[in-house]
């Protein structure tokens, strides 16, 4: 049987000083080689391993301002490990809301060589598509 256990443990904390809560977080988590990502004993429910990416991925949907996030996974490691010296790659992304400016597009139908009009918009042409993209804030951070 193997006893060499790999541990892994992070706090991820919103800034106390931020107006707004982080949204829809993704946690992203790579697992070093040598180590059986398949034996994860995770602290909280919701990480999902993938074994092609060798990655456990969380999502939380909100981190209020001040709040921290801790999570910890434990997995078996191979007879290769020397030292227990292993690297853990960690990945948080985050949309922050109103933190930076976002792009938003609109385009008009054009009919019989004018543009197609609203009633209810002061003749303003009337937008048949529109699209709007948020930014999203993303921190990488590697112990090395």
């Amino acid at each position: 049987m193997n006893d060499n256990v790999s541990r892994v443990g992070f706090k991820i904390r919103a800034n106390p000083s931020n107006t707004e809560a982080l949204n829809n977080l993704v946690i992203l988590v790579a697992v070093p080689p040598f180590v059986q990502g398949e034996t994860v004993k995770m602290s909280r429910k919701g990480g999902i391993w993938d074994d092609l990416k060798r990655t456990i991925c969380w999502n939380a949907r909100k981190l209020e301002p001040g709040e921290v996030l801790e999570i910890q996974a434990q997995f078996q490691s191979s007879n290769h490990v020397v030292g227990g010296d292993l690297q853990f790659p960690i990945l948080v992304r985050a949309d922050v809301p109103h933190s930076f400016s976002g792009i938003s597009v609109a385009t008009k139908t054009v009919v019989d060589g004018g543009d197609s009009t609203n009633e209810d918009n002061n003749n303003e042409p009337e937008p048949t598509i529109k699209h709007t993209v948020t930014r999203s804030t993303r921190i990488l951070h590697r112990k090395v």
